[in-house]
């Protein structure tokens, strides 16, 4: 799936979440309140709440309905599954051993300067699972890339000058982050691969589903930031 075709799949399914909510709830999410709250029911779910939850049934097959201690909850699939596809997307870029060796070695032009300081600061992307070697003063090969991501960058190699780019300005910036370009990778795989509205799932496959969100840093949004769940009521 392109990334323009993305954008027009989340805004669809936002439109579609907000209408399928409206039928089946009568209420409207906004997004105002803070993530795990709605309008009308201020209590936090806390990851306790979500590793307590157990499913009633999906509805419209986009939402699966559960019952968290006292409160009912209503989950957007897409979005749950997207959030749990990241964070492991996430852990396999941030292990080292999850590498391709790539033979032949992809040479990657830089300025004089970028190499210079992605040779004397190799760490910088190796963390990524890159592994350079110089080639001459203005020109880098690069031996591994990350497994979890390979196909996207042996395909498009402007996406590594892109990666190698970013790694030489947090550096020269001083800060630590993960460099746009691998997140934007990062957070289209997990989109693409996360079950979508109309996947039928059974009580089995969604309650599988809400306990690995449970386990999630962020449990509460998916990869581009719309809330994974709504709290509906109390019982």
């Amino acid at each position: 799936m392109a990334r323009g075709d993305i954008r027009l799949y989340e805004r669809s399914r936002t439109l579609s979440t907000r209408r399928s909510l409206t039928r089946t709830t009568s209420m409207q999410p906004t997004p105002s309140p803070a993530p795990g709250e709605t309008a009308t029911h201020t209590r936090k779910i806390t990851r306790k709440d979500l590793e307590k939850t157990q499913v009633i049934g999906q509805v419209d097959s986009k939402f699966i309905v559960a019952l968290s201690t006292n409160t009912l909850l209503i989950f957007d699939q897409h979005a749950a599954d997207e959030r749990v596809k990241l964070e492991r997307y996430m852990n396999q870029l941030l292990s080292r051993e999850n590498v391709l060796l790539v033979s032949p070695s992809i040479r990657v032009r830089l300025t004089a300067i970028e190499v210079y300081t992605l040779l004397s600061n190799t760490a910088i992307v190796e963390m990524w699972g890159l592994l350079l070697r110089p080639h001459d003063e203005q020109e880098v090969c690069i031996n591994t890339l990350p497994n979890v991501i390979h196909d996207r960058l042996l395909k498009d190699h402007s996406l590594l000058r892109d990666i190698l780019r970013e790694c030489v300005d947090a550096h020269n910036q001083h800060t630590s982050h993960t460099p746009p370009t691998l997140l934007n990778l990062i957070n289209s795989k997990a989109c693409r691969n996360a079950f979508k509205f109309g996947d039928v799932l059974s009580n089995t496959q969604s309650q599988a589903l809400i306990s690995a969100l449970s386990q999630t840093k962020n449990p509460y949004q998916c990869a581009h930031g719309r809330p994974t769940l709504y709290p509906l009521l109390e019982c």
